[in-house]
């Protein structure tokens, strides 16, 4: 069982339980203690869980108008289903913005990554809150700070033109079939522009407001957008989304319930 999978198990017997011991954790995952109390660890430094004697609590969460990383459900339940897509030992890129920040929260539970970034927030997130045997390796891309969370310029495309990375992660301004994923920061679009050129699928995080809207800059044509990972009201797409995700390659819609209860990874997805 990977490590997202045992913390996922954790987090369903906090609910139903409250409190969970790190042997019980252990017995019933059938792992060692010490891998129990790592994955407890780093429930704890995601605020999924609070340390007591021998084991941990259930935290309590935060309403549904807040949750980590100033996310709100929404972006959280879209960032939990990205990072589901996101492989053992991955080598991915990440964008900006706060739904980004959200998923290298997810993230951080995902083993031996190797992640490109020049998100100064994201990572510093991946960099810290890991058990420090389980952290990712972080390749934070330099160039001039362009605001209060980025590196940009030209040196920043230039560098990220010299790799290669499986996939790669986008939030965006607005999403449609015919600007595509456009961003309002014409410098960070020429980042986005360099990290999607190396990036064997490329995937964009949306809201749902952000469908329909455009912004000043495209960073990626619409047919280049390998998945769209979005959210909607009990799940079910409203029209101009549909007309959307309709014309999409593949896209995933997360399920906010899960996400406002703690779980990571879920969505349903449609190929």
């Amino acid at each position: 069982m990977l490590a997202a999978q045992r913390r996922i198990e954790i987090v369903a017997r906090l609910r139903a339980q409250e409190q969970v011991s790190t042997r019980e954790a252990a017995d019933a995952l059938g792992v060692s203690e010490a891998t129990a109390r790592r994955d407890l660890t780093a429930l704890m430094a995601r605020g999924l869980a609070t340390r007591v004697h021998g084991g941990a609590r259930r935290a309590a969460r935060p309403g549904p108008a807040a949750s980590r990383c100033a996310a709100t459900v929404e972006q959280d339940a879209i960032a939990a289903a990205a990072a589901g897509t996101v492989p053992p030992g991955a080598s991915i890129g990440l964008s900006g913005g706060a739904m980004i920040h959200a998923l290298a929260e997810h993230l951080v539970a995902v083993p031996g990554l190797t992640v490109v970034t020049n998100s100064l927030r994201a990572a510093d997130i991946l960099g810290r809150q890991a058990p420090p045997d389980e952290r990712s390796t972080v390749i934070l891309i330099g160039g001039y700070r362009t605001g209060v969370d980025l590196l940009g310029g030209p040196l920043t495309a230039a560098a990220l033109r010299t790799i290669q990375l499986e996939m790669s992660f986008f939030d965006c301004a607005g999403i449609d079939a015919r600007s595509g994923a456009t961003t309002a920061d014409i410098t960070d679009a020429e980042a986005r522009r360099a990290l999607a050129q190396v990036s064997g699928r490329r995937i964009v995080l949306a809201e749902p407001r952000q469908h329909g809207a455009r912004a000043l800059s495209t960073f990626l044509a619409f047919d280049q957008v390998d998945t769209i990972i979005t959210a909607a009201p009990e799940g079910r797409p409203d029209e101009e989304q549909w007309a959307i995700l309709r014309n999409a390659r593949d896209y995933i819609v997360a399920d906010t319930e899960l996400a406002a209860a703690g779980f990571d990874g879920g969505g349903r997805a449609r190929g």
